[in-house]
């Protein structure tokens, strides 16, 4: 009976892991350090990086809705938010250029 426990508790861990992992590999799925050559298009960035979970029109999915933004954070705070991550977001600080988070920030911002 213990040993039904166990398997039971590690096949749960093991759901949760991969669950996990999914999420993690789905949201900013993509990319490594950041390119070389120039800064790509904050809607080129978005398309790789933020679509999978802000959704195709800033709707949201797994993640909060971007369509209005820039009525609440301001650039500065949307690329603290782009660099360093913020509740379940990873970080994108080693995956984008500074100029691309700049980019992508003045342009989320402009979401009123």
């Amino acid at each position: 009976m213990n040993m039904r426990v166990s398997k039971t508790r590690m096949i749960a861990c093991l759901g949760v892991l991969t669950l996990t992992a999914g999420l993690a590999a789905g949201c900013g799925g993509g990319g490594g350090a950041a390119q070389s050559g120039e800064p790509r298009e904050p809607e080129a960035i978005y398309k790789q990086l933020c679509i999978n979970c802000h959704g195709n029109n800033l709707e949201g999915r797994s993640a909060p809705a971007l369509k209005t933004i820039g009525a609440t954070k301001s650039a500065e705070e949307i690329a603290g938010i782009i660099q360093k991550g913020q509740n379940g977001m990873p970080s994108f600080g080693k995956m984008l250029k500074p100029e691309e988070i700049q980019a992508l920030a003045d342009w989320l911002a402009a979401k009123k």
